[in-house]
């Protein structure tokens, strides 16, 4: 059954299929006016991520990530307290997040390839990189990034960005326990979630 064939009995769809499927599949059911809430990563080009807002502009849609920990109690509340100036002016953020990989397994998606599905950067990374745009508007910018991952998945990553001009470090592994701590160092006070 193609996405085509079930048109005219949906008003929305999530995507959560292969990432190579994301954007054709968005494309199709945005342009036919069928709201869609999109599995990380929306696509796999900058380019297709456009496409699909243009899509969604073009038939009158909705496309949503699936950005689930903007909806965490912690989100909002970081938000607001960078909004109310409590820790002056932030000079930066860092990110620790990870623990081994430890969840069952029926394919080896999580571990193929960027491309095909895998590494700790296309898992838990939207996640991070979203909170730290959200709470940091803006323009974002990757300074640097070192992983172990070489043509395949990386299970460890370092990455050294800035959001709304605020530098940020993350770093993100499948290996090893980092705490799972966010760190934003201000000028009056230091917040740590």
């Amino acid at each position: 059954m193609e996405p085509a064939d079930i048109l005219p009995e949906i008003d929305a769809a999530i995507i959560a299929t292969p990432h190579a499927t994301h954007f054709p599949l968005a494309d199709t059911l945005l342009r036919a006016g069928k709201h869609v809430l999109l599995e990380k990563p929306l696509a796999l080009t900058t380019e297709d991520c456009g496409r699909i807002a243009a899509a969604a502009r073009a038939g009158k849609a909705l496309a949503m990530p699936a950005h689930v920990r903007r909806l965490f109690p912690a989100a909002p509340w970081v938000r607001r307290t960078l909004a109310e100036g409590r820790l002056g002016r932030v000079t930066s953020v860092t990110w620790r997040e990870g623990h081994p990989y430890a969840w069952p397994l029926l394919t080896g998606f999580m571990f193929a390839p960027p491309d095909e599905g895998g590494g700790v950067l296309l898992d838990t990374g939207p996640h991070v990189l979203d909170l730290l745009h959200h709470w940091f508007p803006g323009p974002a910018e990757v300074v640097s990034c070192a992983h172990n991952g070489g043509t395949g998945a990386e299970s460890e990553i370092r990455l050294h960005a800035t959001f709304g001009g605020t530098p940020s470090e993350i770093h993100l592994s499948r290996l090893r326990s980092l705490g799972d701590t966010c760190t934003l160092h201000g000028t009056t006070a230091d917040l740590t979630v």
